[in-house]
């Protein structure tokens, strides 16, 4: 990874079971501001709030709401939002950028 690469870019990232706080980590480490959410409902209520966030990263695989969902209603509420997903299995979509997992520093 290139340290700085998202230099000043505010970014949510939802916490899935897996990624948890070390993909806050990793997108720190890159650069950006990093605030979290819970869950999508809570990402999606702090999209509408915030008109200073530029990126979100979230997890396919989660409960309530799979990532997939979460990026499209996001996209609706703040037209040119960056959307990056990260999952252990497969892409069946090729419209967002995957991290894939388990993923390091070194990935």
């Amino acid at each position: 990874m290139i340290a700085g690469a998202l230099e000043g870019t505010v970014c949510i990232e939802v916490s899935g079971h897996v990624a948890g706080p070390y993909a806050g980590s990793l997108l720190g480490d890159l650069g950006c501001e990093v605030m979290t959410a819970s869950g999508p409902q809570e990402a999606l209520e702090k999209l509408g709030a915030d008109a200073h966030i530029e990126l979100l990263f979230t997890d396919v695989e989660m409960p309530v709401m799979d990532g997939y969902t979460l990026a499209e209603k996001a996209q609706s509420i703040r037209r040119g939002l960056r959307v990056m997903v990260t999952s252990g299995r497969p892409q069946d979509r090729i419209d967002l950028p995957l991290v894939r997992k388990p993923f390091g520093a070194e990935t």
